[in-house]
């Protein structure tokens, strides 16, 4: 409730008058367990989203915690299956190289659904369900997981997490037995953080059933992306806080970036950045395609809010330069064509990098304040992890990775053979052997481009798997040390009475073998005797 008592009292004010700490906290738990419900985070992400296409076109997300709906990376994996050249060619004419984008931008948006699809959140009770099977489910449910959460605690993490109260003696840093306690309390803060969650709005669905079916899971199956990408990893775990986050250093950020590019741009007379917006600008008063994918007259993404934007801004420009004088007149025009002008593809990345980075600079802010106020100090542990996992992310973003699915690669490679075969068809053709060694050559190419790709899925995925299992050290060293996990909420261990009772019945087992074995040893002797 500090954020949000932060959030609403320097970002914005939810609460409806007459203003009280209770009007506070009910729009806090709004904020946290309804975030897609209308009057909690839905209404203000829709009226951010959009004021900020309205001045500068779609907003893609760029963060796990401070997504706004729209997904990420689209242009980069665009631009992955076109660099590709799926058609095996070596080189494309005019018809091939227009077929080849169309199914590019085709495949780019049946990644943006599949993304959108996988990555949703689902209501805890199932559409057409009935209250009572709902709850049973949800209570099967929570009993595995609380058995999964008993077993981790037990027999990985205690045993293999021993530090003094000093939090000295504990596993080496990166040696196995502190990885495999790591990444294993990891399983049990995910399990705990759920546990808790539905536990709770199971008990209160009593009073309000609809709460299950109003109510979404805060988690996503954050270990299918354990192996495919940290960025998915984020957008898969917990969005509790999710528009503070936004509110609070994605937006910021965004903006004090793009106040310093408009600034440099003007100070240096439309240099760098100005000279990309202002690029932008001419290629769409001449109706020629802009940044967005539109024409001067609003079409494509954003078009229209960006053909009222520039009509607002020539406006203004005309008032102030009847207004002034002739030099004043110039430089006003000029910095006002310039803030009115779209941002270019490289601002809109690098504002987006801030607002990434702020997000996680913030959160592992908030972390070093938690372990300093649990174990009175802060060894920067936790900065470092979110920091390291914001260039993670930044990286993949770079890289166009994750790659896309070897099917779509299929169809754009499907698209630029047809396209090459009509082509050769309307220019009369070399021959049927000719076609046909071509043919071959373009076959070998694709298969050759499949195995490259697959190859780099396995390394990508390998270094996504080496990643999370070392950085989870950092994130959990401090917590560890301070022997957080042995207070940890455990109030039955089913799996601990089963380990304590084997134990017990191993240990009579092995004395009576002793005892048998040293009888029979007796009777040997004897015998000899």
């Amino acid at each position: 409730m500090t954020l949000f008592a932060v959030q609403y009292g320097f970002v914005a004010d939810p609460a409806p008058q007459p203003r009280n700490p209770w009007s506070y906290f009910l729009a806090g738990l709004l904020d946290t367990f309804l975030p897609f419900e209308e009057g909690g985070g839905a209404a203000v992400r829709a009226a951010g989203g959009a004021q900020s296409s309205a001045a500068r076109g779609p907003t893609p997300a760029s963060d796990p915690k401070a997504a706004e709906g729209v997904d990420k990376d689209t242009d980069a994996q665009a631009s992955a299956h076109a660099d590709s050249d799926p058609s095996g060619s070596g080189r494309k004419g005019p018809l091939a190289g227009g077929a080849v984008a169309a199914a590019t931008v085709a495949a780019a948006e049946r990644q943006r659904q599949r993304r959108r699809a996988q990555l949703e959140r689902q209501p805890l009770a199932a559409p057409g369900a009935s209250y009572p099977a709902a709850v049973a489910r949800l209570l099967l449910e929570l009993v595995v997981q609380y058995l999964i959460y008993d077993a981790v605690l037990t027999l990985v993490v205690k045993p293999l997490a021993v530090f003094d109260a000093a939090g000295g003696g504990g596993p080496p840093l990166l040696g196995a037995a502190s990885v495999a306690a790591s990444v294993g309390f990891t399983v049990v803060l995910y399990l705990h953080f759920t546990l808790s969650y539905r536990g709770i709005l199971v008990m209160l669905s009593v009073v309000k059933p609809e709460l299950l079916w109003r109510c979404r899971h805060q988690f996503r199956e954050p270990w299918l992306a354990a192996t495919s990408s940290v960025g998915e990893l984020w957008q898969r775990w917990h969005q509790l806080f999710r528009m503070t986050f936004v509110r609070l250093a994605y937006r910021p950020a965004r903006a004090l970036v793009r106040r310093l590019m408009l600034a440099a741009a003007a100070d240096g007379g439309g240099g760098g950045a100005g000279r990309s917006r202002s690029s932008g600008s001419t290629s769409s008063s001449e109706g020629k395609m802009g940044p967005d994918g539109g024409d001067s007259k609003g079409e494509g993404k954003g078009g229209k809010h960006q053909a009222h934007a520039h009509a607002d801004a020539r406006s203004n420009i005309a008032a102030i330069n009847a207004a002034a004088p002739n030099g004043v007149a110039a430089a006003t025009s000029s910095a006002a064509a310039i803030a009115a002008a779209p941002p270019s593809k490289f601002a809109r990345r690098l504002e987006e990098a801030a607002g990434l980075v702020a997000v996680f600079a913030l959160s592992g802010t908030i972390h070093e304040y938690m372990c300093w106020a649990a174990f009175g100090g802060a060894g920067g542990w936790q900065l470092s992890f979110f920091l390291l996992h914001a260039v993670a992310v930044l990286l993949e973003q770079a890289l166009g990775l994750p790659l896309a699915p070897e099917s779509d690669y299929a169809a754009i490679a499907a698209a630029a053979a047809a396209a090459e075969a009509a082509q050769a068809v309307a220019a009369g053709g070399g021959g049927a052997g000719a076609d046909a060694a071509k043919a071959a050559r373009g076959k070998w190419r694709r298969r050759r481009a499949a195995l490259a790709r697959a190859a780099v899925r396995v390394v990508h995925g390998a270094c996504v798997l080496a990643f999370n299992f070392l950085t989870s050290v950092l994130f959990m060293r401090p917590w560890l040390q301070g022997n957080y996990h042995t207070e940890f909420w455990h109030p039955v261990s089913p799996v601990g009475w089963a380990v304590r009772r084997l134990r017990e019945a191993l240990a009579v087992a092995g004395v009576a073998a002793g005892a048998a074995g040293w009888v029979a040893g007796g009777v040997d002797v004897g015998s000899e005797l």
